[in-house]
């Protein structure tokens, strides 16, 4: 018995708990540091089923069950906007108002891949003992950048197989997906003088009971106008027209849903000035090409494309055009120039060189040169007659391109064909590029190559190319939230709600520099694809498996000291021993003297 209460003692001087990952520990273990790191994304403000909190409450609750067995241990906090770690006093601090700049809610994206890798890195560099760290996120699967963080992946692995002694990497995956929702996404914006017309694709999450109509809030600088727009299906394409004709010159504008459950991907901002509808450059080195094009780039005041000279193109003039035209042999340089110009968002339209392909695109390139006689020449079979750029006339009559007649013709590699011709090839493809786009003609307009020249195919295919390049209002002045270009923005004035809003974190409309300049959440916010543990775990082959805590089971991350059960066992064993050591009475009384 008394052994028994020596071992209890023990037991409560070693102090040992319950609960996590293992029914028993000894507080010996304790971690030096407790790594906090949140994922602050828009979609992490997406509420799930019926709770109304969302997915960065709930990790900010759970990071305070998570430290609360270790009072004794360090805490450091990293999110993935600033990505800087941070040291607090303790856990309630993440619920004073000093820190909603570091907690609160987002229009960015996240580089978790990235966030991880500078934590475990800072670790390593301070050489923190034991730690604990734990991962918030909802594991959307473009944040994880899998496809360009093979080296980050491959680093991070190597650290924690160096650490798997000392650290351990937990994940809580908080991907639940909200019972309703509804999200906007704006595919391109065609600007003329007197008007901005935004096309939009409303996407409305699955649900028993979904929505027939959403109140949708519109707004030009400052003036808003509320519209009711009916819903049929889970994808619905809306177009709206805002005037300008009493507006000021320079000004900007919103879109809003007003009845979306998730407040990060309901809104859309744009600018406009003077100089934002779309220009458009030719660069051909053929004179009769060159012409042939610039007319078929006229603007609406009639008045033709500007000619493109090879030694200016990099200039301030040139780089800030929405649309450039160019056909025939191109230097390195010129080709460099024209690739950084689609990945910044402008749009490049290409025809074949005449006499073979010396064409040098990182990009693109074109199949061998295809020649045939007037009775045998290439024509179209197939186009979308219904949308796109080759689509039907107002009146519903075709553009005629089942007319052209090809003697000559370069098929581009890449891209989506958007008409083919007999055998199958494409006569004109699209494709993305960065934040770009990029069309490819087979053939060129001349006599000898076909009858583009005519003008009956090229003027108005052009001119919706044109109005589809001007998809923003004025991209230089665009930014995507979150960026390192917001990050290193300190002077600013926020338009849309004034003192309310920093271009690091929240989508709206800045005077920066003294230009107003809109701001968006990234595109990538709308992807609803899991990255789930198992694909994690395979990106880190050499690293212990990651664990994996389940937000609904609240055991997995609460402990509980269990010390004090030892002590009341110790004295009642005490206690116990006490009483069976008492000697018995004789049953004989001795008889008292009379």
């Amino acid at each position: 018995m008394r052994m028994i209460a020596l071992a209890c003692l023990c037991f409560v001087i070693a102090r040992p708990m319950i609960g996590g990952n293992s029914f028993f520990s000894l507080s010996s273990n304790s971690p030096e540091m407790l790594v906090l790191i949140l994922d602050r994304s828009a979609s992490m403000d997406i509420g799930a089923h019926s709770n109304l909190k969302s997915k960065r409450e709930r990790a900010l609750e759970i990071f305070d069950q998570f430290v609360e067995p270790w009072p004794e241990s360090k805490i450091a906090l990293v999110e993935s906007v600033y990505e800087e770690p941070f040291f607090l006093s303790e856990i309630q601090a993440l619920k004073d108002s000093n820190f909603k700049d570091f907690t609160g809610q987002t229009d960015t994206s996240s580089s978790l891949t990235r966030t991880l890798l500078k934590t475990l890195e800072w670790m390593k560099k301070t050489q923190v003992g034991p730690a604990e760290i734990l991962l918030a996120s909802d594991m959307q699967r473009s944040n994880w950048g899998e496809n360009k963080s093979s080296n980050q992946f491959s680093r991070i692995d190597k650290i924690l197989e160096q650490k798997k002694d000392l650290w351990t990497l937990k994940i809580i995956p908080l991907n639940s997906k909200s019972s309703y929702n509804i999200s906007l996404r704006v595919n391109k914006i065609a600007r003329s003088k007197e008007t901005i017309k935004p096309s939009l694709t409303l996407k409305q999450s699955k649900s028993t009971n979904p929505l027939n109509s959403v109140d949708i809030q519109k707004s030009l600088n400052g003036e808003s106008e509320n519209l009711n727009l009916k819903i049929s299906s889970n994808y619905t394409k809306w177009h709206t027209t805002f005037n300008l004709k009493k507006q000021a010159e320079e000004g900007w504008g919103s879109i809003k849903l007003n009845s979306s459950f998730n407040k990060s991907d309901d809104h859309y901002y744009f600018t406009y000035g003077k100089n934002s509808i779309p220009q458009v450059g030719v660069l051909s080195l053929n004179p009769v090409i060159e012409n042939v094009l610039r007319s078929a780039a006229q603007n609406s005041d009639g008045k033709i494309a500007e000619p493109l000279i090879l030694e200016n193109l990099d200039n301030k003039k040139n780089t800030q055009r929405r649309m450039v035209i160019q056909q025939g042999a191109i230097s390195k340089a010129v080709s460099e120039s024209l690739d950084k110009f689609v990945k910044q968002g402008g749009t490049l339209v290409l025809f074949p060189s005449e006499n073979k392909n010396l064409n040098n695109y990182p990009f693109l390139s074109w199949q061998e040169l295809e020649e045939r006689n007037e009775d045998q020449a290439f024509t179209i079979q197939s186009w979308s007659k219904e949308e796109g750029v080759l689509k039907n006339f107002a009146d519903g009559a075709s553009i005629g391109l089942d007319y052209l007649s090809v003697l000559k013709r370069m098929v581009p590699n890449q891209g989506e064909a958007l008409a083919y011709y007999g055998d199958g090839k494409a006569f004109l493809s699209k494709f993305t590029h960065g934040n770009g786009l990029v069309y490819a003609f087979s053939t060129l307009p001349l006599d000898s190559w076909s009858s583009l020249k005519d003008g009956y195919i090229l003027v108005p295919s052009i001119q919706r190319i044109m109005l589809e390049s001007s998809s923003v209002m004025d991209s230089s002045n665009d930014l995507i939230c979150g960026s390192e270009e917001t990050k290193n923005i300190f002077e600013y004035s926020c338009i849309d709600l004034p003192e309310q809003k920093k271009p690091a974190l929240h989508a709206g409309v800045y005077k920066i520099n003294g230009k107003l300049t809109a701001i968006n959440r990234p595109l990538e916010e709308l992807d609803n694809e899991i990255f789930t543990l198992s694909d994690l775990n395979s990106k880190l082959p050499n690293s212990p498996t990651l664990q994996e805590l389940n937000e609904s089971k609240r055991s997995t991350f609460k402990r509980s000291e269990i010390w004090t059960s030892f002590l009341y066992l110790c004295l009642a064993f005490l206690l116990a021993e006490s009483l069976l050591g008492i000697p018995k009475q004789s049953k004989r009384k001795q008889k008292k003297n009379v």
